[in-house]
């Protein structure tokens, strides 16, 4: 389940970009961090394999 939220948080987050633009460069690339704190790094954490989990697994 977290790879789906993970994959839907890209998602939004691409289809997000072209809102990003702006008239002024500052406000770029502030609507840019913006957008990468609240997509890009969720899905980062919900897609990345944790090395704990992996070695239960194995267990």
């Amino acid at each position: 389940m977290k790879k789906v939220f993970g994959i839907l948080f890209l998602i939004w987050g691409i289809i997000g970009l072209p809102g990003c633009l702006a008239l002024t460069v500052s406000e770029t690339i502030g609507r840019l961090i913006g957008n990468a704190l609240i997509t890009f790094l969720p899905a980062y954490f919900l897609l990345r394999n944790k090395k704990k989990e992996e070695n239960e697994e194995k267990n």
